[in-house]
């Protein structure tokens, strides 16, 4: 991947291994800029 982006979430007392991944309050930033610039869908 060219322009792939990689959020590292190092771990904490409210990390628990790869259950994290499972918990959108670490990475619902990372969504929400990524659907900010995704092209829109012509209807």
């Amino acid at each position: 991947m060219c322009c792939g982006r990689c959020a590292d979430t190092p771990g904490s007392p409210d990390t628990f291994g790869h259950g994290t991944t499972g918990n959108a309050r670490f990475w619902k930033k990372e969504v929400g800029e990524l659907l900010q610039t995704a092209p829109k869908l012509a209807r």
